[in-house]
């Protein structure tokens, strides 16, 4: 075995050895920022740069989760409607 895999392998088992001691609800935003299905992507990237967050829950009108917007999504898919 390569020394040098060994000392990285321990070193990233050592880095995210935390992960199985903290339960998610520990990372949650409670609260968790939510907005309608109709909302329009302006106003949910609005709220997402004013309250430092990186998605956005979208629920329906009986405020059930239908999904998650992000940042990420977002960018991908605006050349289809500037073009």
């Amino acid at each position: 075995v390569d020394i040098l895999k060994l000392i990285a392998r321990k070193t990233v088992n050592r880095s995210v050895a935390w992960m199985h001691a903290v339960p998610a609800q520990q990372l949650v935003n409670v609260p968790p920022m939510t907005v309608r299905a109709g909302t329009p992507l302006l106003k949910a990237g609005a709220l997402m740069l004013a309250h430092d967050i990186n998605q956005i829950a979208v629920t329906d009108d009986d405020g059930i989760l239908v999904g998650v917007v992000g940042h990420n999504t977002m960018a991908r898919h605006m050349p289809k409607f500037i073009i």
